[in-house]
Parts: structure tokens; C-alpha cells; sequence
């Protein structure tokens, strides 16, 4: 599907009397919650966004948005989102259609699509391209090139500069030919960072976990990307999947190191977050995963826990901090 073409819980009563013939205590912090609510000026909002589940959420001075599915679904994993804005203590849908002329397109995401406000208090979402919202309309952002039919943009980010770092996923169904990108926004156009010959370079494995490849502190931006077997990179050993990248676009490469069980392939990783606590103490957090089948057959992925590279050594929080090691123990 071209796009252009698109471009047109029961609570148990039962268990609940029985919890409380039990448990006076539990009962007295309920009789008590209402006044300690409203000594601590306390305000509960019942908000119906109408949505089945919410992508993603950004937070800014106060400020809130919602990226929630889904408006309208659409065949191939893509839809048109439902965007929620909370400003001024109020929540207001955010129309997503875009009028340009006499041509009426849409906001169109998909499964990695993300929302972010920028430092300006505007916000984006990633999906068939980047859209800004500018507080009254939305503009658009895109590679009008040859791949401009199959590129997805998916995970981003904002530095300091207000300037976007974007990843994208570009696949061909006809060709089945595709290759990913780390992309730079500034002033309004694209900067091609890197290319790598694999379209599944920055999407979640395993179990599906939703995770954030890339972060940034101080305008340095840190970018982990999924290595796959049939790469020359794993071929000849080269295992060096997280860039750490300045804004001249120079590098360094080094591997991102887990506290991985022997003889799982730590290549491949479900990384969940990237937390900068400053320039010299990087977290990253990782999810549980097992056996996956892909098109090139059954992998052994890996890695749950956490490290910290710390002036550039790995902490490793395995079995010596009390963190189970092994997948199976969890």
C-alpha cells in the first residue's frame, strides 16, 4: 500500500468484600483517603480519551500529549492516531487532518511511531513522516526521494539544539529489499547520519517490547541499533552496536555490554531505554527475551538487566548486585 493511496476490565465484588473482611486496615485508609486528598489539595480527573491504548506520551513545563490508537486502522499496521493535548489545565483533541490546498491528507503512524515536544513547546510525531504540530496546524517533514514511498520514520529524539535525530525503517515488499537510517533534522531538512544494509536496525525483537534505541545529553546523541547475522559487521566479529555521536557527525563505536548469560547471541538486544544521568554515567536498560524465529531462522536472543557505562568502564548489575542472571531464574 502506497502513501499516497492511504492518504484519504469486571471488578470481582466477591473478592472485594472478602479483602475487606480481612483487612480493617485496608479499610481505614479508604475512610481517610478523601481528607488526606483534600488537605494535600488533591485533584482526581476522570479523563475519557476514547482510545484503546495510548503509543506513547510526552511531558514538558506542565504540558501533556497523548499518542493514542486509534482513530481510524488501516491494513499493514498503519493508522491514524488519536493526539490528546493537556495545556492550561485543560485536555483538547488534536485534529490530525491536515489541509493543504484543496489536498486533505492525514497523521500516519505506525507500530514505532513516537510523540515528542521539542524544546520551542511544539510536539512531533513520527510515522509516514515527521509531523510537527505548531500549536494551530501541522506541517510536514520528509525525504522526497526514491525510497520516499517505503521510508518510515520511527524513533527520535530532540537535543539541546532543537534539532531532531530521527531513525528510519525503509522495506520494499516487492523487492524485499530495504536498508534503516539515522537521520539528522536541522532547519528543516534531512542530513543523512548513517545508512546500514538492514531495515530491522532500530525496531523492537523478542517479545515486542516497545523499546527507545537513542538518547541525548548535551547535544552528544547515543544510538543502539540491532545487528543482524547476515551483516558483514557479525560476519567478521565486529559486535560494536552502540554510536555515540557528536554534532559533527564524528563517532565512537563500542559494543554494548550486558550482563548476558554465556552463549546467548548479546548482538542482538531488547534494549527498553537509554538513560543519560550525565555525559560520564549512561544507563541502559534491557527486557527479557527467549528463542525468536525470524526469516533467517531461530535466534537466541538476549539480554534482561541493567548496565552503566561510567567513564567509559561497564557496571554490569548481574548476580552480584542481587539481580537474577540467567533468563530462566527471573
Amino acid at each position: 500500500m502506497q502513501k499516497q493511496a492511504i492518504q484519504k476490565n469486571v471488578f470481582n465484588m466477591s473478592m472485594l468484600k472478602e479483602v475487606m473482611m480481612k483487612n480493617f486496615i485496608a479499610i481505614g485508609i479508604l475512610l481517610i483517603l478523601p481528607a488526606l486528598l483534600y488537605s494535600q489539595n488533591f485533584t482526581i480527573q476522570n479523563n475519557n480519551f476514547e482510545t484503546n491504548a495510548f503509543a506513547d506520551i510526552s511531558v514538558k513545563d506542565g504540558n501533556k500529549v497523548i499518542l493514542g490508537r486509534y482513530e481510524e486502522e488501516i491494513p499493514g499496521g498503519i493508522y491514524i492516531p488519536k493526539i490528546f493535548y493537556f495545556k492550561n489545565q485543560i485536555w483538547n483533541k488534536i485534529d490530525t487532518k491536515i489541509q493543504n490546498g484543496s489536498e486533505t491528507n492525514f497523521v500516519f503512524a505506525t507500530s514505532s511511531s513516537m510523540i515528542r515536544f521539542d524544546s520551542s513547546g511544539y510536539f512531533w510525531v513520527s510515522g509516514f513522516e515527521m509531523y510537527k504540530y505548531n500549536g494551530e496546524k501541522w506541517e510536514t517533514f520528509s525525504i522526497k526521494d526514491d525510497d520516499f514511498e517505503d521510508r518510515q520514520y520511527q524513533q527520535f529524539v530532540v537535543d539541546k539544539f532543537n534539532n531532531l535525530w530521527v531513525t528510519t525503517k525503509i522495506y520494499n515488499k516487492d523487492t524485499k529489499l530495504g536498508k534503516s537510517e539515522l537521520l539528522k533534522l536541522e532547519d528543516g531538512k534531512f542530513i543523512k547520519v548513517l545508512e546500514f544494509p538492514t531495515p530491522f536496525s532500530f525496531i523492537r525483537r523478542g517479545n515486542g517490547t516497545k523499546g527507545i534505541s537513542l538518547s541525548s545529553i548535551n547535544g552528544k546523541i547515543f544510538v543502539q541499533r540491532t545487528l543482524d547475522g547476515y551483516e558483514e559487521d557479525v560476519k567478521n566479529g565486529n559486535l560494536e552496536d552502540l554510536y555515540i555521536i557528536e554534532q559533527d557527525f564524528t563517532y565512537e563505536r563500542i559494543r554494548l555490554t550486558t550482563p548476558s548469560t554465556p552463549g546467548k547471541v548479546d548482538w542482538n538486544k531488547n534494549l527498553v531505554q537509554i538513560y543519560p544521568e550525565d555525559e560520564n554515567k549512561i544507563w541502559f536498560c534491557y527486557d527479557i527475551q527467549g528463542n525468536s524465529l525470524t526469516e533467517f531462522g531461530e535466534v537466541d536472543l538476549c539480554c534482561s538487566g541493567l548496565s552503566l557505562l561510567k567513564d567509559n568502564d561497564w557496571v554490569l548489575f548481574d548476580d552480584e548486585y542481587d539481580f537474577p542472571k540467567r533468563y530462566d531464574e527471573i
